[in-house]
C-alpha cells in the first residue's frame, strides 16, 4: 500500500502538463492582496518600508476632485526597483529614487493603490524606506 501512495503522489505532481501541450509560462510576480489597508488623504504624505522582495503596502483613498492623482515617490536603498499602482494598474516603475506616477481620478470615487517591489522574484537582500506624497492636477 505504501508504494501504491508513493507512485501516486509521483503522477500527481511529475505527471501534470504531460498533454503535450506547450506549457505556459506564468508570471514570477506575487499576487497584489488588498489586505491591511491604510486610508490616506490626498495630499498626505506618509511614510512606509518594503523590507523584503514581494513587499507590498496597500492605500486607499477618495479623490476629492476629478483630474489627475500624482503620486511622488522617494526612496532610500542600494538596489531595487519601487512600483505604484492605482486600481490594479502599474502607474509607475522605476529604479530611480525619486519619481511620479499619474493616474486619472473621478471625484468622490474611492480608489485602491499600492507601493510595492518591483521585482519580487530577484534573490538579493531588499529594503527601501520610502515617502509618498500624492496631489491632484486638474
Amino acid at each position: 500500500m505504501p508504494k501504491f501512495v508513493a507512485i501516486l503522489i509521483a503522477v500527481l505532481t511529475f505527471g501534470q502538463g504531460c498533454d503535450n501541450s506547450p506549457a505556459t509560462p506564468t508570471s514570477p510576480r506575487l499576487p497584489r492582496l488588498w489586505l491591511n489597508v491604510r486610508t490616506i488623504t490626498v495630499g498626505e504624505t506618509v511614510t512606509g518600508e518594503l523590507w523584503a522582495h514581494g513587499a507590498v503596502n496597500n492605500f486607499d483613498f477618495t479623490a476629492p476632485l476629478s483630474g489627475t492623482f500624482v503620486a511622488s515617490v522617494n526612496w532610500s536603498g542600494t538596489q531595487g526597483r519601487i512600483e505604484v499602482w492605482v486600481e490594479k494598474k502599474a502607474i509607475a516603475s522605476s529604479t530611480d529614487h525619486a519619481f511620479e506616477g499619474r493616474f486619472p481620478v473621478v471625484a468622490g470615487q474611492h480608489y485602491y493603490a499600492l507601493v510595492a517591489d518591483g521585482a519580487p522574484w530577484d534573490y538579493d537582500d531588499f529594503s527601501a524606506k520610502y515617502t509618498l506624497s500624492t496631489r491632484i492636477e486638474p
